[in-house]
């Protein structure tokens, strides 16, 4: 019964050693997903700035279009005015006629 004992006693520091070891690998595993997880939490962050950035380039396109539109407004009531002196100048010329 001593013996047994005398040996457990002798497998103690390599137990207490493998364990140790086995204690440190798992602590690395869990520094490496805490690692991991900081960079996915970076990934997260750039990707809602560029989706901010994605978004004021929507609006800013928005605004244009609007602007075009506007202008197109403008282009078509400076036609309907050519048009209209079109017409004066062709009365005048009948006139004349």
């Amino acid at each position: 019964m001593i013996e047994d004992c005398t040996d457990t006693v002798k497998d103690l520091p390599y137990k207490i050693n493998s364990y140790t070891k086995i204690a440190k690998a798992r602590n690395n595993r869990v520094g490496s997903l805490d690692q991991e997880a900081n960079v996915l939490d970076n990934l997260a962050d750039v990707l809602d700035k560029k989706a901010n950035v994605l978004d004021d380039l929507a609006g800013i396109l928005d605004k244009k279009a609007n602007v075009l539109g506007d202008l197109a407004d403008v282009l078509d009531k400076k036609a309907n005015v050519l048009d209209d002196l079109a017409g004066v100048l062709d009365k005048k010329a009948n006139f004349l006629d």
